[in-house]
Protein backbone atom coordinates (compact mmCIF):
# COMPACT_ATOMS: atom_id res chain seq x y z
CA UNK A 1 0.00 0.00 0.00
CA UNK A 2 1.44 3.42 -1.04
CA UNK A 3 0.89 6.24 1.40
CA UNK A 4 0.26 9.79 0.25
CA UNK A 5 2.69 12.44 1.60
CA UNK A 6 1.38 14.13 4.69
CA UNK A 7 1.28 17.86 5.49
CA UNK A 8 4.13 17.23 7.93
CA UNK A 9 6.45 16.11 5.12
CA UNK A 10 5.78 19.33 3.19
CA UNK A 11 6.09 21.49 6.30
CA UNK A 12 9.46 20.20 7.49
CA UNK A 13 11.62 21.72 4.67
CA UNK A 14 9.65 24.98 4.86
CA UNK A 15 10.11 25.08 8.62
CA UNK A 16 13.86 24.56 8.19
CA UNK A 17 14.12 27.45 5.74
CA UNK A 18 12.14 29.77 8.02
CA UNK A 19 14.27 28.86 11.03
CA UNK A 20 17.46 29.46 9.06
CA UNK A 21 16.18 32.87 7.93
CA UNK A 22 15.39 33.86 11.51
CA UNK A 23 18.82 32.61 12.61
CA UNK A 24 20.55 34.74 9.97
CA UNK A 25 18.53 37.82 10.95
CA UNK A 26 19.35 37.24 14.62
CA UNK A 27 23.04 36.78 13.80
CA UNK A 28 23.08 40.06 11.88
CA UNK A 29 21.38 41.89 14.73
CA UNK A 30 23.81 40.39 17.24
CA UNK A 31 26.76 41.39 15.08
CA UNK A 32 25.40 44.92 14.77
CA UNK A 33 25.23 45.17 18.54
CA UNK A 34 28.96 44.34 18.71
CA UNK A 35 29.96 47.45 16.74
CA UNK A 36 32.16 49.53 19.05
CA UNK A 37 33.53 53.06 18.73
CA UNK A 38 35.84 54.40 21.43
CA UNK A 39 37.09 58.01 21.39
CA UNK A 40 40.66 58.27 22.70
CA UNK A 41 39.80 61.60 24.40
CA UNK A 42 36.85 60.27 26.40
CA UNK A 43 33.20 60.35 25.36
CA UNK A 44 33.38 63.92 24.02
CA UNK A 45 34.67 65.32 20.72
CA UNK A 46 36.47 68.69 20.77
CA UNK A 47 36.35 71.52 18.25
CA UNK A 48 39.34 72.31 16.04
CA UNK A 49 41.60 69.36 16.91
CA UNK A 50 42.05 65.77 15.83
CA UNK A 51 39.82 63.45 17.86
CA UNK A 52 41.14 59.88 17.47
CA UNK A 53 38.46 57.20 17.69
CA UNK A 54 38.99 53.44 17.64
CA UNK A 55 36.35 51.40 15.78
CA UNK A 56 35.99 47.62 15.86
CA UNK A 57 33.52 44.98 14.73
CA UNK A 58 34.31 41.37 15.76
CA UNK A 59 35.07 39.23 12.74
CA UNK A 60 35.32 42.19 10.32
CA UNK A 61 38.79 43.33 9.11
CA UNK A 62 39.52 47.01 9.70
CA UNK A 63 39.84 47.71 5.96
CA UNK A 64 36.12 46.89 5.60
CA UNK A 65 35.04 49.36 8.31
CA UNK A 66 34.22 53.02 7.63
CA UNK A 67 32.93 56.01 9.58
CA UNK A 68 30.69 58.68 8.02
CA UNK A 69 28.94 61.87 9.15
CA UNK A 70 27.57 65.00 7.48
CA UNK A 71 29.81 68.08 7.41
CA UNK A 72 32.66 66.52 9.39
CA UNK A 73 36.23 65.80 8.29
CA UNK A 74 37.04 62.12 8.86
CA UNK A 75 40.48 60.61 8.14
CA UNK A 76 40.88 56.84 8.09
CA UNK A 77 44.19 55.55 9.50
CA UNK A 78 45.30 51.96 10.15
CA UNK A 79 43.92 49.22 12.39
CA UNK A 80 40.45 50.72 12.85
CA UNK A 81 41.68 54.16 13.92
CA UNK A 82 39.97 57.32 12.57
CA UNK A 83 40.68 61.02 13.13
CA UNK A 84 37.55 63.17 13.52
CA UNK A 85 37.65 66.97 13.13
CA UNK A 86 34.61 69.06 14.08
CA UNK A 87 34.20 72.81 13.42
CA UNK A 88 31.60 73.81 16.00
CA UNK A 89 30.19 72.63 19.33
CA UNK A 90 26.89 70.80 19.59
CA UNK A 91 26.06 67.19 18.81
CA UNK A 92 27.13 64.91 15.95
CA UNK A 93 26.16 61.46 14.79
CA UNK A 94 28.88 59.11 13.56
CA UNK A 95 27.74 56.18 11.43
CA UNK A 96 29.90 53.05 11.42
CA UNK A 97 29.28 51.05 8.25
CA UNK A 98 31.03 48.59 5.96
CA UNK A 99 30.99 45.15 4.43
CA UNK A 100 29.62 42.19 6.37
CA UNK A 101 27.76 43.95 9.17
CA UNK A 102 24.79 46.23 9.80
CA UNK A 103 25.54 49.93 10.19
CA UNK A 104 25.18 51.57 13.59
CA UNK A 105 24.85 55.22 14.66
CA UNK A 106 26.65 56.78 17.63
CA UNK A 107 25.81 60.22 19.05
CA UNK A 108 28.54 62.40 20.59
CA UNK A 109 28.61 65.77 22.27
CA UNK A 110 31.03 68.30 20.77
CA UNK A 111 32.65 70.87 23.06
CA UNK A 112 35.08 73.75 22.69
CA UNK A 113 38.59 73.00 23.91
CA UNK A 114 39.24 73.86 27.54
CA UNK A 115 42.02 76.40 28.05
CA UNK A 116 45.13 74.23 28.50
CA UNK A 117 47.58 77.11 28.26
CA UNK A 118 47.53 78.33 31.87
CA UNK A 119 49.58 75.37 32.96
CA UNK A 120 50.52 72.52 30.64
CA UNK A 121 52.68 69.46 31.16
CA UNK A 122 55.81 69.01 29.08
CA UNK A 123 55.11 67.69 25.58
CA UNK A 124 56.19 64.15 24.78
CA UNK A 125 58.09 63.59 21.53
CA UNK A 126 57.61 60.41 19.46
CA UNK A 127 58.47 59.06 16.03
CA UNK A 128 55.81 60.04 13.49
CA UNK A 129 54.90 57.35 10.95
CA UNK A 130 53.58 57.85 7.42
CA UNK A 131 50.06 56.89 8.59
CA UNK A 132 50.09 59.64 11.25
CA UNK A 133 50.55 57.34 14.24
CA UNK A 134 53.20 58.12 16.87
CA UNK A 135 55.70 55.48 18.04
CA UNK A 136 57.65 55.63 21.27
CA UNK A 137 61.27 54.53 21.27
CA UNK A 138 62.53 50.96 21.60
CA UNK A 139 63.17 48.06 19.23
CA UNK A 140 61.80 48.30 15.68
CA UNK A 141 62.16 46.34 12.46
CA UNK A 142 64.05 48.14 9.69
CA UNK A 143 61.09 48.01 7.27
CA UNK A 144 58.81 49.65 9.82
CA UNK A 145 61.37 52.26 10.84
CA UNK A 146 61.76 53.32 7.20
CA UNK A 147 58.06 54.31 7.20
CA UNK A 148 58.82 57.18 9.59
CA UNK A 149 58.45 60.74 8.26
CA UNK A 150 59.66 62.82 11.20
CA UNK A 151 58.88 63.57 14.82
CA UNK A 152 55.54 64.44 16.38
CA UNK A 153 54.49 65.40 19.90
CA UNK A 154 51.51 65.35 22.19
CA UNK A 155 50.54 66.76 25.56
CA UNK A 156 49.85 63.95 28.06
CA UNK A 157 46.42 64.08 29.71
CA UNK A 158 45.37 66.87 27.33
CA UNK A 159 42.75 66.48 24.60
CA UNK A 160 43.66 66.78 20.92
CA UNK A 161 46.99 67.15 19.16
CA UNK A 162 46.82 70.73 17.85
CA UNK A 163 48.34 72.69 20.80
CA UNK A 164 51.86 71.26 20.44
CA UNK A 165 54.42 70.69 17.67
CA UNK A 166 58.08 69.82 17.07
CA UNK A 167 60.48 72.68 16.27
CA UNK A 168 63.92 71.06 15.89
CA UNK A 169 66.09 68.09 16.84
CA UNK A 170 69.38 66.36 16.10
CA UNK A 171 69.11 63.11 14.16
CA UNK A 172 72.01 60.72 14.93
CA UNK A 173 72.63 57.52 12.96
CA UNK A 174 74.93 54.96 14.59
CA UNK A 175 75.53 52.03 12.22
CA UNK A 176 76.42 48.61 13.57
CA UNK A 177 79.76 49.01 11.84
CA UNK A 178 81.16 52.47 11.19
CA UNK A 179 81.14 55.98 12.61
CA UNK A 180 78.07 57.90 13.81
CA UNK A 181 76.56 60.54 11.53
CA UNK A 182 74.60 63.52 12.90
CA UNK A 183 72.15 65.76 11.05
CA UNK A 184 70.42 68.86 12.41
CA UNK A 185 66.71 69.00 11.49
CA UNK A 186 64.79 72.25 11.88
CA UNK A 187 61.34 71.07 10.85
CA UNK A 188 59.06 68.33 12.25
CA UNK A 189 59.53 66.20 9.12
CA UNK A 190 62.85 64.74 8.03
CA UNK A 191 64.98 66.77 5.62
CA UNK A 192 66.76 65.11 2.69
CA UNK A 193 69.89 64.32 4.71
CA UNK A 194 67.85 62.68 7.46
CA UNK A 195 65.84 60.68 4.90
CA UNK A 196 69.11 59.39 3.46
CA UNK A 197 70.19 58.13 6.89
CA UNK A 198 66.74 56.64 7.50
CA UNK A 199 67.01 54.57 4.32
CA UNK A 200 70.23 52.98 5.60
CA UNK A 201 68.47 51.31 8.53
CA UNK A 202 69.47 47.66 9.00
CA UNK A 203 69.70 45.16 11.82
CA UNK A 204 72.01 46.26 14.63
CA UNK A 205 71.89 49.99 13.82
CA UNK A 206 70.76 52.60 16.33
CA UNK A 207 69.07 55.94 15.80
CA UNK A 208 69.03 58.77 18.33
CA UNK A 209 66.88 61.90 18.39
CA UNK A 210 68.51 64.39 20.72
CA UNK A 211 68.07 68.03 21.76
CA UNK A 212 64.41 67.77 20.79
CA UNK A 213 62.56 71.11 21.05
CA UNK A 214 58.78 71.41 21.03
CA UNK A 215 56.45 74.42 20.88
CA UNK A 216 53.18 74.89 22.74
CA UNK A 217 50.59 77.33 21.39
CA UNK A 218 50.33 80.32 23.71
CA UNK A 219 53.95 80.14 24.87
CA UNK A 220 56.61 82.47 23.45
CA UNK A 221 59.49 80.00 23.86
CA UNK A 222 59.81 76.35 23.03
CA UNK A 223 60.68 73.59 25.46
CA UNK A 224 63.39 70.96 25.29
CA UNK A 225 61.67 67.61 25.70
CA UNK A 226 62.53 63.91 25.82
CA UNK A 227 65.11 62.24 23.60
CA UNK A 228 64.36 59.06 21.64
CA UNK A 229 66.45 55.94 20.93
CA UNK A 230 65.55 53.25 18.40
CA UNK A 231 67.36 49.94 18.02
CA UNK A 232 66.88 48.27 14.63
CA UNK A 233 66.19 44.54 14.90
Amino acid sequence: MKLAPTFYHYFTPLKTVVLLAFALIFAEQTQAQDVKITPRNGNTLYVGVENPVQVSVPGIPSENIWVASDGIEIEKLDNGLFNIRVDQPGKVTLTVHGDGFQYKNFDFEVKALPDPMKKTPDPVAALKMSNGLLKMDGDMMAAEFKQAVGLGAYLPNTVGTAPVGIVSYNFVYVPKVGDPVEVAVRTPDFNDLAKGLLDKASSGDRYYFQTVNASVIGEAEGRQVNSLVFHIK
